[in-house]
């Protein structure tokens, strides 16, 4: 599968192959996010990739 600039592969993380993924919001400073709402919206972002 190609994936969008947005998922990069060749990351290591605790020294195992992984997945970069970088969604940036444009609007932090007027709409800023939790940790769990970026996590949710990057998996959305990862479902639609299908």
């Amino acid at each position: 599968m190609a994936f969008h600039p947005a998922v990069t592969t060749g990351a290591q993380f605790f020294d195992r192959p992984a997945l970069q993924v970088s969604r940036r919001n444009n609007h932090t400073q007027n709409y800023p996010q939790t940790a769990v709402a970026k996590f949710v919206k990057v998996l959305h972002f990862l479902e639609e990739l299908r």
